[in-house]
């Protein structure tokens, strides 16, 4: 499946959620394994790890006192943040005592190295000695680590371990939205940006393909950014197991039973599924709270026509809802997209003049250069940037020619 999260040439840039590129991948996998060495094999042990630390505190006491010039005050800044990186927050208290010990130590001495009745302009004296506001620098440096050691002592973990493990979640999660396979004459695109850039969005998609049989599902998570991305991670986990597993009509009322279980304070979502019988062309599409699809037909190049879906209520509201599909059929030459809000709703603006927004710019595509790389291009060319925003692109490649 042709997956794509670059930037559009001439649009403002838009950080993508993921990198599905080989290149990407391999550069993670690397990046990994460079943690998973410094971390485990050549710094096995805290207590190793804080003699490491100490040592490199003694040098600087010894360099600071016989050539001052060559051991400043902020030297020490390096060894805070790499024992902030590397030593859990017990041992990172200790070592923090040591550099205090150190500046206690070498602070009067080296300030004491300047002669009297010298200007302070003079450079040698002022190279010697050590001014109080690198002190105040050291300190805050120091207040900034112990904070961040804090947050990732309540996961458990320290250094890059925390974020190895969250990225490589988010990775494996989102690689159920990667179809192998997909026979010809089918394609299917999908694109996702979150709000401001972030790592992590409220939205994801989902598609399982088996046999004859393809599923689509796309969710928008109530929130925006990092803040919606953490129960959109929970969410991509638990659905994933249900795309593909149970009947058309049983899968939102189940996904909709999961978030009620939730009890979150948020907990509410809204969701579109697409399954398609890709040796007929036969659909069914169901809706929770989401906006219309959008439907091509290969007769109108240039039109799209919003398809709306009776469905129920947002996921996470009602207990025992249900969810109606409407039905239709993709002949070769024929589309369907679908979106999130992030992509049509815009401050001042009307719901339904974001939708003829996107269906002018998808008719620019299949009149144009058609929809090759279409998802990218409709994300970037209607999408503002203070919202999550997904656009998911599905299509039938029309028959060949007989001439």
């Amino acid at each position: 499946m042709p997956t794509e999260s670059r930037t559009a040439p001439g649009r403002r840039a838009a950080a993508p959620t993921w990198v599905p590129s080989a290149a990407g991948e391999w550069l993670g996998e690397r990046r990994r394994r460079l943690v998973w060495l410094l971390q485990l094999r050549l710094l096995p042990s805290q207590t190793f790890r804080l003699w490491v630390g100490t040592g490199l505190v003694v040098c600087w006491v010894v360099v600071a006192l016989a050539a001052p010039r060559w051991a400043p005050a902020s030297a020490l800044s390096v060894v805070i943040v790499l024992g902030g990186y590397f030593l859990r927050l017990r041992q990172l208290a200790m070592l923090l005592f040591l550099v205090t010990t150190a500046l206690v130590y070498v602070v009067p001495r080296r300030n004491g190295l300047v002669p009297r009745g010298v200007r302070a302009d003079v450079v040698d004296a002022v190279q010697t000695s050590i001014n109080p506001t690198v002190l105040g620098v050291l300190a805050a440096v120091a207040g900034v680590v112990v904070l961040i050691a804090r947050s990732r002592e309540r996961l458990g973990v320290h250094g890059a371990q925390g974020e190895s493990m969250l990225v490589e979640l988010r990775d494996r999660l989102r690689a159920q939205s990667r179809v192998s396979g997909l026979p010809a004459p089918w394609r299917l695109e999908h694109a996702v940006r979150s709000a401001y850039g972030d790592g992590f969005a409220g939205d994801f998609v989902l598609a399982h393909h088996r046999g004859r049989r393809l599923d689509v599902l796309l969710v928008d998570v109530s929130g925006k950014g990092t803040a919606a991305g953490t129960r959109a991670l929970l969410l991509s986990g638990a659905y994933g197991g249900l795309v593909g597993a149970l009947p058309t009509e049983r899968l939102l009322p189940s996904a909709n039973d999961y978030l009620l279980g939730q009890r979150w304070p948020e907990g509410f979502a809204t969701a579109v599924h697409v399954s398609l019988d890709l040796a007929t062309g036969e659909y069914a599409a169901a809706s929770a709270g989401h906006p219309p699809l959008l439907r091509h037909r290969a007769g109108a190049p240039d039109r799209w026509v919003p398809v709306e879906v009776e469905g129920g209520p947002a996921l996470g509201l009602l207990p025992d809802v249900d969810f109606p599909s409407v039905r239709g059929v993709l002949e070769p030459g024929d589309a369907l997209i679908l979106y999130t809000d992030g992509v049509v709703e815009a401050p001042g603006r009307d719901l339904a003049a974001g939708i003829d927004l996107l269906a002018r710019a998808a008719g620019d595509l299949t009149s144009g250069p058609g929809l090759g790389g279409s998802a990218r291009r409709l994300v970037d060319a209607v999408a503002a940037e203070d919202d999550d925003r997904s656009v998911v692109v599905l299509w039938r490649d029309p028959e060949p020619d007989p001439s």
